[in-house]
């Protein structure tokens, strides 16, 4: 005899019901599935709303295979998910090996895997079939885009991303054949709001030839796009995908890491409406990347890419990783940032003292205020490249730099109320240097570790630990 609880729920109105179950978990939602044909009608759409996945190498088999496998025998349970997350569990790689770890998957569950590829009319369906068989994560989330997915948002980061030939491929398919769907791809891109594609960035990509970037720039042509973060290979020579260069015209916010200022600028050329901009400026010394990762910072050529979006831009930052060697090669800055001062709408600037400087000296020809927006109100200012000793910044450098922009404040950058600091050792900072806001201008000036090292003591590694807990996607503020 059924529980009289559950028969007075069945009795209320469905979105008396929806508005119930929108405050339940995960697990809940399962355990209703299982109780009674109509609570599984309305908690399915709860259940598969948001998937989440991340990737272990003793988890086997994975559970994308068990997903895949529910999704093809009931296509209406892929209408109901709008978020996908896919993130890393950062495998052990050695650099000789450029072939992401093999999931197991047994005979009777791949049946239904190759049916469904078999299917589809699309001249790369051979190598999807052949990675299929050999386990290649690539192919099975390749499929899992394939599906009749509404998203909203996806976020496929870290070793997901070892590969991603067949993923670049589903999402050209789908994006420049106008018949895709009839061709077996069923994937719904017409809500598509935000986006997360971002490799391992400081691993195997550094050490084999392999080039993500015809993957990853189909995404610039989503329709609805709003938010984008990704790792963006340097080509050899950069195209777009399409007939045509995309004009993603809702596109707000950017996260772009490993692509150099060579390109930078051809990819912000077609993002007229940006207003927050995060780059990431890489150099490793032994990467096979040689053209394009060298030690040359050119200021001037960092300027003028980013220049392309200086009328809509409100918030920028730049960020720098060099090789975290003992006894780091030296890095070449060239030209300035000067340029900077015609982003009249910037109002929140992060950069690494050494990029905006161009170096330091203590020559009273280099002038932070020249290199500053006129409206600039918060200025962080980070010691990204402290391991180079040439650019490890002395507390009378922060004074002598902090003392003129603050004197000068009043004329160059009128709006300017806070200065952040960054420095990896912030108990060096002398009390003369911390007094100068309270004696000039009354501008606010902080003086911080970096985030990455807060709460964890000096000296302790910045990598990921390998426990992973629930998984979350991987967001990254303030774009989300």
């Amino acid at each position: 005899m059924e529980d009289q609880s559950l028969h007075s729920l069945l009795g209320y109105p469905m979105e008396l019901c929806q508005c119930i179950f929108s405050y339940l978990s995960k697990t809940d939602y399962f355990n209703l599935c299982l109780v009674h044909g109509r609570l599984r009608t309305i908690a399915e759409p709860y259940l598969y709303s948001e998937i989440q996945f991340t990737w272990e190498e003793k988890l086997q088999p994975h559970p994308i295979t068990s997903l895949l496998r529910s999704l093809l025998r009931r296509p209406q349970l892929a209408t109901f998910i709008r978020r996908l997350s896919l993130a890393d569990f950062k495998f052990y790689n050695p650099y000789s090996e450029d072939r992401a770890p093999k999931i197991l998957v047994s005979e009777d569950a791949l049946k239904e895997l190759i049916a469904f590829v078999m299917k589809a009319t699309v001249p790369y369906r051979q190598i999807w079939l052949e990675e299929l068989q050999n386990g290649t994560m690539d192919a099975f989330v390749a499929l899992l885009l394939s599906q009749p997915l509404r998203l909203s948002c996806l976020a496929i980061d870290g070793d997901f991303l070892w590969e991603s030939k067949l993923i670049g491929l589903v999402l050209r398919s789908m994006l420049f054949e106008p018949d895709a769907h009839y061709n077996g791809l069923r994937l719904d891109l017409s809500h598509l709001e935000t986006v997360s594609l971002q490799a391992s960035g400081d691993r195997f990509r550094f050490y084999n030839n392999a080039r993500n970037t015809d993957d990853i720039l189909p995404i610039f042509y989503l329709p609805s796009v709003k938010r984008i973060s990704a790792s963006v290979d340097n080509p050899s020579n950069f195209s777009w995908p399409g007939t045509t260069p995309p004009s993603p015209a809702k596109l707000r916010n950017l996260k772009l890491e490993n692509i150099r200022e060579p390109f930078l600028g051809q990819l912000l050329s077609v993002t007229n409406q940006l207003q927050y901009l995060h780059w990431r400026w890489y150099y490793f010394e032994d990467v096979y990347d040689k053209q394009f990762r060298t030690r040359i910072i050119d200021l001037t050529q960092i300027t003028k890419s980013i220049s392309y979006v200086r009328e809509t831009l409100t918030e920028l930052i730049i960020s720098a990783t060099a090789a975290n060697d003992p006894e780091p090669p030296p890095l070449i800055i060239r030209g300035s940032m000067k340029g900077m001062r015609d982003f009249k709408k910037l109002i929140k600037l992060t950069v690494s003292r050494t990029f905006l400087m161009g170096g330091w000296s203590l020559d009273l020809t280099k002038r932070v205020e020249e290199y500053l927006p006129q409206n600039l109100k918060f200025l962080t200012m980070a010691d990204d490249l402290a391991t180079h000793e040439e650019y490890d910044w002395a507390d009378r450098d922060l004074y002598c730099m902090l003392e003129r922009l603050l004197k000068a404040c009043q004329t160059s950058t009128p709006h300017l109320c806070e200065v952040k600091v960054i420095t990896h050792r912030p108990h060096e900072i002398t009390a003369q240097t911390r007094k100068l806001s309270e004696s000039i201008n009354g501008v606010s000036i902080q003086f911080e570790e970096p985030a990455s090292l807060r709460g964890h003591g000096r000296g302790r590694g910045r990598g990921r630990g390998r426990g992973i807990g629930r998984l979350r996607p991987t967001w990254y503020e303030p774009i989300w």
